[in-house]
């Protein structure tokens, strides 16, 4: 009879000795990179905070914003089977300018996402998909009390 749980090798690696120069020069540029992000991002908080907080309690103003938008969008659905014959006869032709247009937007959008993501306030509150554990998506900051030292262990589990 064969037991319930095969038995499993655990294998824990340690490294002493020092990085190699590519990986030491990989190291020393991050943490130059982060300490920038962090000096221009503590700079630059004072001008920032009271424009962000202006924006954010403006959101009672946009029940106002609905009304003159309403024959617009009236408008629009009146005459979307028309724009839907214009659009079927010239995005042939503008395929190319809109696959730009499209690569552009989405580069300008990746860099500036991974941008964010290594500010301060980026890294500490990351969304769910990119880091659905319950550690720091940062490991230089140690201000969350639910990460803990054990839970750093590189040791791989087979």
């Amino acid at each position: 009879m064969e037991p319930a749980h095969p038995p499993t090798l655990r294998i824990k690696l340690s490294l002493s000795r020092t990085n190699r120069s590519e990986i030491f020069a990989l190291i020393t540029s991050s943490k130059t990179w982060f300490n920038l992000i962090d000096t221009v991002t503590s700079s630059l908080s004072p001008m920032t905070t009271p424009l962000f907080s202006r924006l954010t309690n403006t959101k009672p103003m946009l029940k106002y914003i609905i009304i003159p938008t309403l024959p617009i969008i009236a408008s629009t659905i009146v005459l979307l089977p028309i724009l839907t014959g214009i659009l079927l006869l010239v995005l042939p032709f503008l395929l190319l300018v809109l696959l730009f247009i499209l690569s552009s937007t989405l580069a300008f959008a990746t860099i500036t996402t991974a941008l964010y993501f290594t500010t301060p306030t980026g890294s500490r509150t990351p969304p769910k998909s990119s880091n659905p554990s319950n550690k720091p998506s940062n490991p230089r900051r140690w201000d969350n009390a639910s990460y803990t030292k054990q839970d750093d262990d590189p040791s791989p589990s087979l």
